[in-house]
């Protein structure tokens, strides 16, 4: 919030550690003030675009925005998620793709995960629809639950599974989401996980996958999700270079809860494989992933 003050605290950290020889940047919004300082420092500077919009409110977007404009100006390089996520943030400035990448076996599909998964919140066999993302507006975990509601209706042995929390200022609280679900009358079906560490069991464990994003740049939850070889019910707002296997149905958000949920009921599910394969040839294995960040940072550091 201050200005001055928070210039200071970069100059002071470079002084302090001159063993630093390269920033990588992941928040855009101060990133022209503090790869700035990190030029006259003599450090090299990365800047990565992960996301297609600037999120938040009113003046607070329009600051954002204004100070982002010349966030290429003191990069040596620039990095973007997707291809939506470098042309939306660095307009006509040169980029290299990098995308997101996971540990692709431990995301394989488990079917001991799921039954463990499935015992510990006596699931049995009902159909379990699941969700990953922290608890906000964008991730549009609202319609989701009335998506739910309709899915309940024609198969009420159905639950919702909701796999993250609140992060940050800006999110939601988990209480609006309760509070919506008993809205719904859907409260007793909805599971809320919370921040969980075995993200990949849970995968294992769902039927489907439903992500309804007002927006997303290249959401890594769904390249864990085609990983785990999970049906994915996407919003078509989110960037279709996500679509990496057969799995990703993207659906208009013009479409009524009613119809998602029409869609989710009516897909054939066929037997779960390992995706390992399809996920490390298109280059999101974090084994490669990490040789390809290595050979970048060492080739700016010559």
């Amino acid at each position: 919030k201050n200005h001055f003050k928070y210039k200071k605290w970069w100059n002071d950290f470079f002084k302090a550690h001159p063993e630093y020889k390269l920033l990588h940047s992941h928040i855009r919004s101060t990133a022209s003030i503090y790869t700035a300082i990190a030029k006259k420092h003599g450090v090299k500077t990365i800047v990565h675009s992960h996301s297609t919009m600037t999120a938040g409110m009113g003046l607070d977007v329009l600051v954002k925005n204004i100070i982002q404009k010349t966030i290429t100006r003191n990069a040596d390089l620039c990095l973007a998620c997707s291809d939506e996520a470098g042309k939306w943030l660095f307009k006509n400035h040169k980029y290299t793709l990098f995308p997101n990448a996971i540990e692709a076996k431990k995301f394989a599909f488990n079917p001991v995960n799921r039954k463990n998964v499935r015992d510990e919140h006596n699931l049995g066999d009902s159909f379990v629809i699941g969700h990953a993302g922290r608890y906000h507006k964008i991730k549009n975990q609202t319609f989701l639950m009335d998506i739910f509601a309709q899915i309940l209706k024609n198969k009420p042995d159905s639950y919702l599974v909701l796999v993250g929390e609140k992060i940050g200022s800006e999110g939601m609280e988990k209480e609006e989401l309760v509070a919506h679900a008993k809205k719904c009358g859907i409260e007793k079906n909805v599971i809320f996980a919370g921040n969980i560490s075995n993200v990949d069991e849970y995968l294992s464990a769902f039927d489907v996958f439903v992500f309804p994003s007002l927006y997303e740049g290249m959401p890594v939850t769904l390249i864990e999700a085609q990983a785990a070889d999970l049906q994915c019910f996407v919003s078509d707002t989110v960037s279709h270079e996500c679509k990496i296997t057969d799995n990703i149905e993207f659906v208009s958000l013009k479409f009524s809860a009613e119809e998602w949920a029409e869609k989710i009921i009516s897909c054939d599910y066929p037997q779960r494989k390992n995706n390992y394969d399809v996920i490390s040839e298109a280059g999101y294995d974090v084994c490669t992933g990490a040789k390809k960040l290595t050979d970048i940072y060492l080739s700016l550091l010559k």
